[in-house]
């Protein structure tokens, strides 16, 4: 059969070529676009390579230069008699330069370079004299002056335990004062910091005149040395107290048919308010201090929960500032050791200042103390385990 050149089939295949030969050239085309773009691509990578070398080449120029400052900084001092011949001149010294972190633990060691020296001659001399009074006789010499020591084989240890019954007294009564005024202390300080943390008129009144007695008394030391009888009297507690009594409390608990032991500790810790009062400036600025470091969030999240304040206060507060309780509770220990009108301490310094006993009333002070640090010791220990150190 023969087929004309113009029939349809022969129409259809010329298509189909030429749209292959369309299709080829789109191709080529897209083939080039993709070698232009990869060649682009190349180019600007040597370009960011070449960048990168140069920022290297700059910062090792950097490192160069900041070397070659620190070797200048290295310098060799000649002895001012350089001129002598070398077998007389001493060795050259190098004066290194001190690095930041060294300038500031030499900033640190000078802040405390006073604090040391008042320790050393303050706290550290008389502590040592202390110690040699207590183990040994003073012996006077009238003529030449002065004094010596000679060992007393533990005398007045001996006498005080075993024939002094005054002193074991008075011990006997500062210990079972100190066991209710300092839990009186530090929850009469902690009620009363929760208030002052409330948003009120007149708040920071009331925190200055609960502070007030701290500053009245930062003098009282040198008062008392000088025989000011007015301050013995605002720190008596005693006296101080007999300003508030409860005079008829006592009475009304015997009318409860109470025995004379419960009235007598109530109406002894009743008469004790403004003695509490009194001390709890420095507690109470403690327990502000750790309220207002809880975070709001816990409290927010603890009425979302549906909880009331009186368990917000054991559950969130009481945690929170539980490290702030011990610290209270060994600064009041201390505190109340450390007292003038404790009867320990009135005891020991009549042994001293009017018997002239310097001997017998370094010895009880040494007790006295020894015993205080075994009671703030039990006490730490105690109060640790049940305090709650948050973690962030």
């Amino acid at each position: 059969m023969i087929f004309n050149e113009n029939t349809p089939h022969d129409e259809n295949a010329e298509e189909m070529i030429s749209e292959a030969v369309e299709e080829t050239e789109a191709v080529e085309a897209s083939a080039e676009e993709a070698a232009a773009e990869a060649e682009e691509a190349i180019a600007e990578a040597e370009a960011e390579a070449a960048e990168t070398e140069a920022e290297a080449e700059i910062i090792a120029a950097e490192a160069e230069a900041e070397a070659e400052e620190a070797a200048e900084g290295i310098t060799v001092l000649e002895p001012a008699y350089a001129g002598m011949d070398g077998a007389s001149r001493s060795p050259l010294r190098r004066r290194h330069k001190l690095s930041y972190e060294r300038k500031k633990g030499l900033y640190g060691y000078g802040f405390i370079a006073i604090w040391l020296v008042g320790v050393l001659t303050f706290f550290i001399r008389p502590l040592i004299g202390v110690f040699e009074f207590a183990f040994c006789d003073i012996n006077i010499n009238q003529q030449v002056g002065g004094y010596t020591l000679s060992w007393n084989n533990f005398e007045w240890i001996k006498y005080a335990f075993q024939t002094d019954p005054s002193f074991l007294r008075s011990m006997v009564t500062s210990f079972l004062s100190m066991f209710y005024s300092v839990p009186g202390i530090v929850i009469f300080s902690l009620t009363i910091a929760v208030i002052l943390n409330q948003k009120f008129r007149g708040r920071t009144f009331a925190r200055a005149v609960f502070f007030l007695p701290v500053i009245v008394t930062s003098g009282v030391v040198i008062s008392i040395i000088q025989g000011d009888s007015m301050s013995t009297v605002i720190l008596s507690g005693s006296k101080g107290g007999s300003m508030v009594q409860a005079f008829g409390l006592s009475n009304f608990l015997y009318s409860l048919n109470l025995p004379s032991d419960v009235v007598n500790f109530i109406s002894n810790f009743t008469n004790q308010m403004f003695n509490f009062a009194w001390k709890s400036g420095v507690q109470i600025l403690l327990f502000i201090a750790a309220l207002q470091t809880i975070s709001p969030d816990l409290y927010e999240a603890s009425s979302i929960e549906g909880a009331t304040a009186w368990e917000d206060f054991w559950k969130i507060t009481i945690p929170m500032i539980s490290p702030m309780i011990l610290l209270a509770s060994v600064y009041t220990i201390v505190d109340s050791f450390t007292d003038y009108s404790s009867s320990t301490m009135t005891y020991i310094t009549d042994q001293v200042k009017n018997n002239g006993r310097i001997e017998y009333g370094s010895v009880l002070a040494i007790i006295y103390s020894l015993l205080a640090l075994a009671v703030i010791g039990i006490v730490y220990v105690i109060i640790d385990r049940l305090v709650f150190y948050s973690v962030d």
